[in-house]
């Protein structure tokens, strides 16, 4: 196995053939852009993806440079164990070592740590984007993205929709088993064009970038990383695709929306990083993938973890909807979550039965409303909005409502709407106002292969909900979380809260 630094692993695949020392690129500029699929370059970059996907649909899954080798690194359907027997047989080769090596590794998913999400999924694109140029010939191929925090790009791009499912070059991108209407589910027609957030307009409309203004990369709980891969990125994936397709981890790297979705996930990272955001180091921590070549390749995170080390760059970035973050809010809010690790600043939760556990809350059809209990007489949910004000004016704080151990023994085919304190009575679509926002199982399903994962944290920064709260005067004693379903769960989907829910102060 090549163990391979820096970006010589995709530019040198020709030095890379001959020896395993590569010499060191320049640490600073970029020799290619991924440009918006919307844009003249990121449609000239569409056709020769599309023809990279028809090329590498056509070749065996024992090919590190196929769709389905690609496809499986991420996850698949029936597990690694039985994909490998079932590809290989008995049979020894590189491309078996390789496969037991890279297939289902994707990081965040089937219990694995949250804080390499983004950069395992950096460099799984990056090899995928250097495979398209060997199999198409074609060295200037740059990944396009699809932005769909876009107003004007709700929809996937129509080279993927119904319109292009026939056509000899762009029918490879078509994928038959997306969403299909489904209003009271929420899930719109994508295949036909519909905006893939149709039924959820207003204030829960999650294609956004709010996840951008958390000013710290975070833990495996919570920061920039972890609300980004349970919120945004997730709602994507859920909304674009059933559970045998984009909405399910097993399944989901099939679809060549995928890669596009990924593509604008990294250019979010890179849009947080030239906002001052900063990504950690994590010294020898490396990935195996698939080569341009189909070699094994193993690469460290490290050198791809700030802007200037990629060998690419965006035409545009995104930037964080309050602005980019000064310095000195960087390392408050880095010391605030280190503090918080120590001391689990925990201020109103669910009824603990027994200590140090806090009650499961089991998901169904009907809206289910939690009182949170104050973790000391204090912590009242107005002395916490008072309280949280006044921290807010001496260093950065946030104010989270953690949902503990989300999980579903299947997918369950909804998702459910949060709101903090809704007022009896009231109809969720008409209570914005209290809107905090939107629970997917997107990771939340036992993946096959894997142990019970004992479900995932989904955190909703709440900070501003609670500063408008305290600015109207609204400042209830009780705490209430009302969780709201779309639809009526898949039957044996028993979705639950295994670890209660928290609000708690970062």
């Amino acid at each position: 196995m090549v163990n391979i630094t820096r970006r010589a692993t995709l530019l040198g695949s020709a030095a890379l053939a001959a020896s395993s020392t590569l010499p060191a690129l320049p640490a600073f500029g970029a020799p290619y852009v991924r440009s918006d699929v919307a844009t003249p370059e990121g449609q000239r970059m569409l056709a020769i993806y599309a023809q990279g996907v028809k090329l590498m649909k056509q070749r065996p899954v024992t090919d590190p440079l196929s769709w389905n080798f690609q496809w499986f690194i991420h996850a698949s359907p029936q597990g690694k164990a039985k994909e490998i027997r079932d590809a290989f047989g008995s049979t020894q080769s590189p491309a078996r070592q390789l496969a037991e090596a890279a297939w289902d590794t994707c990081q965040a998913h089937g219990g694995r740590p949250v804080e390499f999400f983004l950069p395992w999924h950096r460099l799984y694109v990056l090899c995928l984007e250097a495979i398209i140029r060997t199999v198409t010939k074609q060295p200037g191929f740059a990944l396009p993205y699809w932005n769909y925090t876009d107003p004007r790009y709700y929809a996937i791009p129509v080279q993927f929709q119904n319109a292009y499912r026939n056509d000899a070059l762009f029918g490879t991108l078509f994928q038959q088993n997306r969403n299909v209407n489904d209003p009271q589910n929420g899930y719109a027609d994508v295949n036909a064009g519909a905006p893939i957030n149709q039924y959820f307009p207003g204030s829960r409309n999650f294609l956004n970038l709010n996840n951008m203004n958390v000013p710290y990369y975070g833990n495996n709980r919570t920061g920039f990383n972890a609300e980004l891969n349970s919120q945004l990125h997730g709602s994507v994936h859920v909304y674009v695709g059933n559970q045998t397709n984009m909405g399910n981890v097993p399944t989901a790297a099939e679809d060549p929306i995928f890669w596009l979705h990924h593509c604008n996930i990294d250019r979010i990272l890179a849009g947080w990083n030239a906002a001052g955001g900063v990504t950690p180091s994590w010294p020898g921590k490396t990935f195996t993938f698939a080569g341009p070549q189909g070699q094994s390749v193993t690469l460290a995170i490290d050198n791809y973890r700030t802007n200037s080390q990629l060998p690419y760059s965006y035409d545009v970035l995104p930037v964080p909807p309050n602005g980019p973050f000064g310095a000195q809010a960087v390392a408050s809010a880095e010391a605030s979550t280190a503090t918080a690790k120590v001391q689990n600043v925990a201020l109103l939760q669910t009824s603990q039965p027994t200590p140090n556990a806090t009650a499961p809350v089991a998901l169904g059809a009907q809206a289910q409303k939690v009182e949170l209990q104050p973790t000391t007489p204090q912590n009242t949910l107005s002395n916490t909005l008072k309280t949280q004000k006044s921290l807010r004016a001496a260093a950065p704080q946030r104010l989270l409502l953690v949902l503990h151990g989300l999980h579903a023994k299947i997918h369950p085919g909804i998702t459910y709407q949060v709101y903090l304190n809704l007022p009896e009575g009231a109809k969720p679509e008409a209570s914005d106002a209290n809107y905090v926002g939107i629970v997917t199982f997107f990771d939340a399903v036992d993946m096959p292969g894997h142990a019970d994962h004992g479900g995932v944290e989904k955190v909703f920064d709440i900070t501003d909900l609670a500063a408008k709260l305290e600015a109207e005067g609204k400042n209830p004693e009780k705490a209430t979380v009302s969780l709201v379903p779309t639809g009526t769960p898949a039957q044996g989907s028993d979705p639950v809260i295994t670890g209660g829910i928290e609000l708690r102060s970062e």
